[in-house]
């Protein structure tokens, strides 16, 4: 599933940090966190959330 993350990043030229792919493999490990994000990109983490939970689908959340 990080690949689908890294791939919106690119799709949105935003440049990978290691800290959001950090951020991106804990979400996968632990699905069922709750995410209270303020970052300006905290809308893709909840999407890729929803994405580990099967909330959507990848071709959801690659469509942001």
């Amino acid at each position: 599933m990080i690949k689908y993350f890294s791939l919106v990043l690119e799709l949105m030229n935003i440049e990978a940090h290691e800290k959001y792919l950090e951020v991106a493999q804990y979400i996968e490990q632990h699905p069922s966190m709750i995410l209270s994000l303020c970052h300006p990109y905290g809308f893709i983490f909840a999407a890729f959330s929803d994405l580990v939970q099967g909330k959507i689908f990848e071709d959801q959340f690659v469509a942001l």
